[in-house]
């Protein structure tokens, strides 16, 4: 009995030693084919990117982009290390997504182009273009893998630096500023022709009606397309978009976000380079600066709803609350003419003097006394002199009489 239970203890020690070689067989295989499977995973993703890219199918692109960089972010396998594939993978995805960046960057500026004047010179005529592709679903495909992708905000931003500049500006500088549009079969193009260095002061019903008909171009071929309302699907800090955000957040047009970069210095510049100059500047004026705020209300009104302009909107002074102080406004102006004209007379003379009109040449002066006796002998009545004197040395000042 006893040899048998000796026989028995033997085989179960064999069987343990056995069950954990099997048991250690078993991790070590779990853990080949869990990285086999996080290569394949990365290796089918960063594939896909590719294809989707070369395809230009951004969106999808980027969704495979997501799906290697959430493989990419898991914890570390043991002794995944080891495996230099991985690292390839790795150093092939980041050059992937580098490309994917820029590829949509490089759409982006096919869609929506400036033709700007090469130079510019005072006086001479320019011409700027704005051309959008007539493609609505390409450019919003475009937008959105923009906004994935955290570019859109900065695209929208160098848009609207170019809009102040290009075409803003000149509009308010220039009365003689002109703009058209002219559509083709791939294309909606939007001219403006200024004249270069032109300092005018252009009436507000011309300025606000360029402004609202350009605006309105821009809403309908470009800036009415829909972009997530964080900034086109927010990232994470390590690029990925966060999917209940995608799901929960409404939509907007693109024109909020040009609003949020341009609003500002728009309604800053139409202020003080238009409005502030169409004051009126006597009393009996005001009642027919009644038109303006009209036009200026309208025109709000217009842009708030392609949502450029917002009514509740906090972003600085609106058009509307400037010329509604019209009588203040017309009171300051008032005051700055007095004092301008007060400094004038400071600097002016107590009387008014004007120059006295010369007279005829005096007759020769008789000599006198013994002098005149010297002369009549022939003596000279002058005193001698080895230094000649200019003929300018006594002469005084232009006499200066008060007018009457």
């Amino acid at each position: 009995m006893l040899f048998i239970l000796f026989q028995i203890k033997g085989q179960l020690n064999l069987s343990s030693i056995e069950f954990q070689d099997l048991s250690r067989q078993l991790k070590r295989s779990r853990n080949i084919i869990q990285i086999l499977e996080k290569v394949t995973a990365i290796h089918d993703a960063v594939q896909a990117m590719r294809n989707d890219r070369t395809q230009h199918r951004f969106v999808d692109a980027i969704q495979s982009m997501k799906d290697a960089q959430n493989v990419l972010s898991q914890d570390a396998l043991p002794r995944e290390t080891e495996i230099k594939i991985l690292t390839v993978l790795a150093s092939a995805y980041k050059a992937e997504k580098r490309q994917l960046e820029g590829d949509v960057a490089d759409a982006w500026r096919e869609k929506v182009q400036w033709v700007l004047p090469s130079q510019t010179v005072s006086n001479q005529k320019s011409q700027v273009e704005i051309n959008i592709s007539t493609d609505k679903d390409g450019l919003k495909d475009i937008v959105r893998a923009l906004g994935m992708l955290g570019l859109l905000l900065p695209k929208v931003q160098q848009f609207g630096e170019r809009f102040i500049e290009h075409v803003a500006q000149p509009i308010l500088h220039d009365k003689s500023a002109g703009h058209e549009v002219s559509t083709t079969a791939s294309t909606h193009t939007l001219t403006v022709r200024t004249t270069v260095g032109k300092t005018d002061r252009v009436p507000p019903q011309i300025v606000l009606t360029a402004f609202e008909e350009i605006l309105k171009f821009l809403h309908m071929h470009l800036f009415s397309v829909p972009i997530d309302k964080a900034i086109g699907l927010k990232l994470e800090s390590d690029g990925e978009v966060s999917e209940g955000e995608s799901r929960t957040s409404s939509e907007e047009p693109l024109m909020r976000m040009l609003a949020e970069a341009t609003i500002l210095r728009v309604n800053s510049l139409i202020i003080d380079e238009c409005l502030t100059h169409s004051i009126p500047s006597q009393q009996e004026d005001l009642k027919s600066y009644e038109e303006v705020i009209a036009l200026t209300d309208n025109f709000e009104e217009k842009l708030a709803k392609i949502q450029y302009v917002g009514r509740d909107s906090t972003h600085g002074q609106s058009l509307c609350d400037f010329v509604g102080n019209v009588g203040m406004l017309f009171a300051n102006k008032k005051c700055q003419e007095i004092l301008a004209k007060a400094r004038e007379l400071m600097h002016t003379s107590l009387q008014q003097m004007v120059p006295a009109l010369e007279d005829e040449s005096p007759p020769p002066l008789e000599l006198q006394g013994s002098l005149a006796k010297k002369s009549k002998k022939g003596e000279s009545g002058s005193l001698p002199s080895s230094t000649p004197l200019s003929s300018n040395i006594f002469k005084m000042p232009q006499c200066k009489i008060r007018s009457v």
